[in-house]
């Protein structure tokens, strides 16, 4: 039944009917809360943000370990905008990177939330523990750089980025 679910919902999203998608994996998630990844990723193809983070937080109440469940509904968060979402992708965040778990996504998405949320001094701090961890990519630095550039401290953001 969830197979056939999640074959439906691409064939309808196929022919251009993105809601009769939604309706075939939303039906189908109440009964199989394995759906809610499949559905919280449709939401995020149409740029539905907050239902997308609704769907990732009933799955990370199913499966409350999946770190990368957390990370993507702190991310749907983000990209609702909203200042109460903000604030709840902050602390999801902040609840994986103290887990130990040493994922860089968690620790970009945290200095852009603090960034976001005019806490610079926080932001530069998960932007310096991304490049930490991290330290061949170019994440860090870029992500220290937008924390300088917030500040309007562009000479710090360029001296960060120039060995990139």
């Amino acid at each position: 039944m969830a197979e056939a679910s999640v074959l439906l919902a691409r064939a309808e999203s196929a022919a251009g009917r993105p809601e009769r998608a939604v309706e075939a994996l939303e039906s189908a998630a109440e009964d199989n809360p394995r759906l809610l990844n499949s559905l919280a990723e449709l939401y995020e193809r149409q740029q539905r943000w907050k239902e997308a983070a609704a769907a990732y937080g009933r799955l990370s109440a199913v499966t409350p370990g999946n770190v990368d469940t957390r990370i993507r509904w702190a991310s749907a968060l983000l990209q609702t905008g909203a200042p109460e979402a903000l604030s709840e992708a902050r602390e999801l965040l902040q609840q994986v990177v103290e887990s130990g778990v040493a994922e860089p996504r968690a620790f970009y998405l945290l200095s852009s939330a603090e960034r976001r949320l005019k806490n610079y001094a926080a932001a530069e701090t998960a932007a310096r523990r991304l490049m930490a961890s991290s330290p061949d990519q170019v994440t860090g630095p870029l992500a220290l750089a937008q924390v300088f550039e917030d500040q309007r401290r562009f000479a710090a953001a360029a001296d960060v980025l120039r060995p990139v």
